[in-house]
């Protein structure tokens, strides 16, 4: 390989791993703006003392110490 060819070589790869690093941030940043902050805005919105929520609240504590059974199983 000529050394034109891999100055191309590493000159793309960096491009290639630019653009990789911008999209990654950018998915991360939409996730954490575009998909948490409403939820947590719904979630403190709904009133706290009522039996929809004491059954999300019980239902996650089960799944949660279903999931670290589990996980202490393997």
């Amino acid at each position: 390989m000529s050394t034109e060819t891999a100055g191309m070589a590493t000159t793309t790869w960096g491009q290639i791993s630019s653009a990789m690093s911008r999209g990654i941030f950018n998915l991360a940043y939409g996730v954490g703006f575009g998909v948490t902050f409403p939820v947590v805005f719904v979630a403190k919105i709904i009133p706290q003392e009522n039996c929809i929520v004491w059954g999300l609240i019980d239902g996650a504590q089960i799944a949660y110490e279903t999931a670290n059974r589990d996980q202490k199983k393997s």
